[in-house]
């Protein structure tokens, strides 16, 4: 499926430097599917970064990347580590 990212979206990725690899993984083979809120799909994987964990979660509406989340917090999300 392809995937369009908002303004938001785009500003987020760029403020939290979002690797592209990363983003591209969580879309087409997330560690973990989530539906959150008003049924918004939430895609979510855990990365490592200088050997720490960080989880990347993306907010999608149909096809609509409407957010992106990059944060240490992984048991906060319900991330799951592996490795």
């Amino acid at each position: 499926m392809n995937f369009r990212l908002s303004l938001h979206a785009q500003a987020r990725i760029a403020e939290r430097n979002v690797p592209t690899d990363w983003l591209q993984l969580v879309l087409e083979c997330p560690q973990q599917k989530l539906v959150g809120d008003y049924g918004r799909d939430i895609h979510q994987s855990v990365f490592l970064r200088d050997g720490k964990p960080w989880l990347l979660r993306v907010i999608i509406e149909d096809n609509l990347v409407l957010t992106v989340m990059l944060t240490s917090k992984v048991s906060k999300y319900g991330g799951c580590h592996e490795g």
